[in-house]
């Protein structure tokens, strides 16, 4: 689906994706799948990514804002037999 949790927002009744991900401050960075990519950059101002680290409270990242929190860095390619 590209997101973890569909919501619906009260107040505007607006559909909101969330992705929930495991993120460690030491390790630095989190992976996204790219149907999660695909998803987020065509729904930017619904997207949220909250983030889940042992050892400070949880994050919540806007998809608005996520690029200027963090570098988006494509880490993996589908090579597929022919």
């Amino acid at each position: 689906m590209g997101y973890d949790f569909q919501c619906i927002e009260k107040a505007t009744k607006s559909t909101i994706y969330v992705e929930v991900k495991s993120f460690s401050v030491d390790k630095g960075y989190f992976e996204i799948t790219e149907n999660e990519y695909h998803t987020w950059q065509n729904n930017k101002d619904r997207y949220v990514f909250f983030l889940l680290d042992t050892k400070q409270e949880p994050l919540w990242i806007d998809g608005r804002n996520i690029e200027e929190q963090m570098i988006i860095t494509p880490s993996s390619y589908k090579c597929t037999l022919k």
